[in-house]
């Protein structure tokens, strides 16, 4: 019976993350042309995003907190409101995964698909071992603690990416700006000509 609760509730996550992935997919072709063109831009952009991201994190952690209660009710039954608590903690995990998203596009937007996939799969084994030491001896809270940390390291990975792909050369930068090189083979082979002149 809990895990129903639980997974009625947890189900009004996916709703609120619809938003976040129409920004995140609307932004990504920019985000990429700005990394490999203008890193300031790239810069810029994804400090708004993310911004945009904690602003929506936070209003929802709020809003949860104040009037979570009357959601569960009028959504569901008059039962689920002693699982108004869990409802905040699932509004937590929801504010730290929408930072999780628009990072994870920014280091996506730079082609670092190794970083991420190796980023993703520490994830994955983080999350097994924070089921095993929560859920069983917490509950539905442990549950709800699991979700919050795994969002939270997967956060602190992708964030350690991000600022390793952002402090990265431009490849334009790595040679002599305005300063193309010219092949040295067609240069002397009209020189030989020249002097046989």
């Amino acid at each position: 019976a809990t895990l129903g609760y639980f997974g009625s509730i947890a189900a009004i996550i996916p709703a609120a993350t619809r938003f976040l992935n129409a920004l995140g997919t609307a932004t990504l072709p920019r985000l990429s042309t700005y990394y490999s063109e203008n890193r300031a831009a790239y810069l810029r952009l994804a400090l708004k995003l993310l911004l945009i991201a904690l602003v929506m994190g936070l209003v929802g952690v709020a809003g949860v907190a104040l009037w979570g209660r009357y959601v569960l009710v009028i959504l569901f039954t008059p039962a689920y409101e002693k699982y108004t608590s869990e409802f905040t903690l699932l509004a937590v995990n929801l504010a730290i995964f929408f930072l999780v998203s628009f990072v994870n596009n920014n280091v996506v937007a730079s082609r670092a698909f190794i970083q991420v996939s190796v980023g993703n799969a520490v994830v994955c084994a983080a999350s097994a071992g924070f089921s095993m030491l929560l859920i069983r001896p917490y509950g539905l809270a442990g549950a709800c603690w699991t979700l919050i940390a795994t969002s939270t390291c997967w956060l602190v990975l992708i964030t350690v990416v991000f600022v390793m792909i952002s402090r990265k050369q431009p490849a334009s930068k790595l040679g002599s700006p305005g300063t193309p090189a010219v092949p040295a083979g067609p240069r002397n082979v009209s020189g030989v000509l020249e002097s046989g002149e």
